[in-house]
């Protein structure tokens, strides 16, 4: 009996574990950047924006920053993107996190986010700084848009990776062309 409780309570364990944690095999993760081998190229992450538009579930971000100060943080907050920058950043975002305790390499899972277009931004920086690079992505292509405080940059990516899940209707997640104009004035 003692042999049969201790079998049926790995099982169960092992049951927990898998309903847990989703495999890999069930995202995907769509780098922006590309990096080239060139020195790494730091940015004040305040006022960073970057607006896209991916055709899968989103459900995680993963992105590069370093500080100087203690007790930095960062705000990222992502907003479903509505008619134009203004108006989209009037509106409560969908998904926010503080982050207080940074390394060089970020991870922020969440419950997923319907495929569409979105602004995900930073702020509350505090000396905080992210990662660009000079290439984007061959998925990112010229689909993927670089604001702070309101104006478009021309240059550098942001080493920033969206994780999208894989469904039955999308098994190859992507970013893909926007559906509406975004127009800063």
């Amino acid at each position: 009996m003692k042999r049969f409780c201790t079998t049926l309570l790995l099982l169960v364990f092992a049951l927990f574990l898998a309903s847990c944690s989703a495999t890999p095999a069930d995202f995907v993760a769509l780098p922006l950047a590309e990096r080239d081998g060139t020195t790494d190229e730091y940015t004040a992450a305040e006022g960073i924006l970057v607006a896209l538009s991916v055709n899968a579930p989103l459900s995680g971000l993963e992105f590069s920053c370093k500080t100087d100060r203690e007790g930095a943080k960062i705000t990222v907050k992502i907003y479903e993107a509505n008619t134009d920058y203004d108006t989209t950043l009037s509106a409560d975002p969908v998904r926010e996190e503080t982050f207080q305790s940074l390394a060089p390499k970020m991870l922020w899972q969440f419950n997923s986010l319907p495929a569409g277009d979105y602004f995900i931004a930073f702020s509350d920086s505090e000396g905080t700084q992210l990662l660009r690079s000079a290439a984007p992505s061959r998925e990112a292509g010229g689909k993927i848009l670089h604001y702070r405080n309101g104006a478009v940059m021309t240059e550098g990516t942001l080493a920033l990776t969206l994780l999208c899940e894989k469904t039955e209707e999308v098994t190859q997640p992507a970013l893909i062309t926007f559906t509406y104009p975004i127009i800063v004035e």
